[in-house]
């Protein structure tokens, strides 16, 4: 999203999504997911994060996704 130009609807949020590589297990998003869900219960303040699921013909994608915690 390039912002230079327009303002933001209200509520807008900024998030970056984390898709796998090519060589990555293809479970990798969902790794890094329970990671900072262990993270976060272990006291370590952490952006919200979650799994999006994408279906496609071919298989089912989960990229792990993280609230931007450097944007207003």
């Amino acid at each position: 999203c390039s912002t230079a130009f327009q303002a933001l609807p209200a509520g807008y949020q900024h998030w970056l999504v984390k898709f796998r590589a090519p060589t990555e297990h293809r479970d990798t998003g969902a790794i890094e997911y329970a990671y900072s869900v262990l993270a976060e219960r272990a006291g370590v303040k952490m952006a919200a994060s979650k799994l999006i699921e994408i279906n496609s013909s071919a298989e089912t994608e989960r990229p792990f996704s993280a609230q931007r915690f450097d944007r207003n």
